[in-house]
């Protein structure tokens, strides 16, 4: 039982910039990351469910598209962030 006590005293000493990073900034990243991923598989479905028709196809592609560029996008910034935090942190 001891332990749970210690974790729970260690998680209200956390710096403010640890709490911030697990409350808000890890759920919003993989929120976005989920948004991408959504987009790029209905990219997929487009283009398979379109696969006959030109312009389905080529809507399809700029969703798998508009998904991949999200990814990187949003790990990108994570990276950044992360880089940001250590540098000023250390």
């Amino acid at each position: 039982m001891s332990w749970l006590v210690k974790t729970a005293s260690a998680a209200t000493n956390l710096p403010i910039m640890d709490r911030i990073n697990k409350a808000i900034v890890d759920p919003l990243i993989l929120l976005l990351a989920a948004a991408s991923l959504a987009l790029f598989l209905y990219g997929v479905y487009e283009m398979v469910m379109g696969a006959a028709n030109e312009e389905e196809r080529k809507k399809g592609q700029q969703h798998v598209l508009y998904g991949v560029i999200g990814f990187f996008i949003i790990f990108s910034v994570k990276g950044i962030l992360s880089l940001i935090y250590i540098t000023v942190t250390r």
